[in-house]
């Protein structure tokens, strides 16, 4: 989702943060990983449409000027 500094950690270190589909319905879960804890990453062939998915107002660290209102 987004690469940055993680607010509720006690450093600066920048983080990729994904979002765990396979959680618990209901509940936000964020996963926020060093690129020191990431061992593989599957770029799946399918599309990806943002406002299926964005439902609140972002704050994004990388700009996504594709997105349109969901920048």
């Amino acid at each position: 989702m987004d690469y940055g500094p993680w607010r509720r950690a006690g450093d600066s270190a920048p983080r990729y943060h994904f979002w765990d589909f396979e959680s618990d319905s209901g509940r936000n879960h964020n996963i926020s990983l060093r690129d020191d804890q990431i061992v593989d990453v599957e770029i799946l062939d399918t599309s990806f449409e943002p406002a299926a998915f964005v439902t609140w107002k972002p704050k994004w660290f990388i700009s996504r000027t594709t997105w349109g209102a969901h920048n």
